[in-house]
């Protein structure tokens, strides 16, 4: 290899490592609770410990129902800072091929933060290991809800946390 060969393969190495650094997703989605879907859009979900067990997965899962979709009364989660937001608020329902609610279908719920985080994620945060979601700082996140177990079905809920001095959202009139 002559030395204008070593300088060339150097420079393309170069771009294809730069080019990959920059192309990295600058959001990711971290698993923050498991549940059990809602009976319907006016009830909350279940909530249960962290994640399912090893027991319970293989309990619920051979059981699974076809799902169609999920559904969510919320059309996005609205926080301000140092606020804290309760997963077990959310009523998520799993619709199946009929257009019937299915009950007690097993889910987990993720977090997509931006950079800079909106809200706290952490294994060892004493409120996401209760069902809360803490506020960090302003900027936004989405709740991404999916299914455990058969064919995925989700459904993603759009947040955003505010100063805790910015006016409230306005939302025209019709």
């Amino acid at each position: 290899m002559t030395r204008k060969d070593a300088w060339y393969f150097v420079l393309v190495a170069t771009v294809l490592v730069a080019g990959c650094a920059l192309s990295r997703p600058s959001r990711f989605y971290v698993r923050i609770a498991d549940a059990l879907t809602s009976p319907s859009l006016t009830e909350p979900l279940h909530l249960v410990p962290w994640q399912f067990t090893l027991t319970e997965f293989t309990r619920v899962c051979p059981d699974v129902r076809p799902v169609a979709r999920l559904e969510t009364a919320y059309q996005a989660v609205e926080l301000k800072v140092d606020e804290r937001f309760p997963l077990a608020a959310l009523s998520v329902v799993a619709i199946d091929p009929d257009d019937r609610a299915l009950l007690d279908v097993p889910i987990f719920l993720e977090i997509e933060n931006g950079a800079p985080p909106a809200i706290l994620v952490r294994s060892d945060d004493a409120d996401l290991n209760r069902g809360w979601v803490f506020a960090l700082g302003a900027g936004t996140f989405r709740i991404r809800i999916q299914t455990l177990c058969g064919p995925r079905a989700e459904t993603i809920i759009p947040g955003r946390v505010i100063s805790r001095t910015s006016p409230p959202a306005v939302t025209p009139s019709p």
